[in-house]
């Protein structure tokens, strides 16, 4: 509750309240501003979820060198960044309306 009677005391302690906002806020910037990964690398699994297509959809597109990927041991990897541009080289743009 303010005390009236004291308004330097309210006011100090509501400047340290403020500062404290203020410090939280800079934290979750600084957070959020972290760039993601360059090379993160999923899955068949993973890939074949985030492009929503099959598991012989996604093979298909690695062996006919649409989409590239890296050999981890035994397992095919693929970068998610290279999703992301098939993605962008498969998109139809929409035709005007007559409206």
């Amino acid at each position: 509750m303010w005390n009236f009677n004291k308004p330097n005391d309210d006011l100090s302690r509501l400047q340290g309240k403020v500062e404290g906002l203020e410090q939280k806020i800079k934290d979750l910037e600084s957070r959020l501003a972290r760039p993601r990964p360059q090379k993160r690398l999923l899955g068949t699994k993973e890939a074949c979820m985030y492009l929503n297509v099959s598991r012989m959809t996604l093979y298909r597109y690695m062996n006919e060198g649409i989409l590239a990927y890296n050999m981890v041991g035994k397992q095919r990897r693929i970068a998610l960044t290279d999703l992301d541009e098939l993605l962008e080289r498969s998109r139809k743009e929409s035709l005007p309306t007559i409206l």
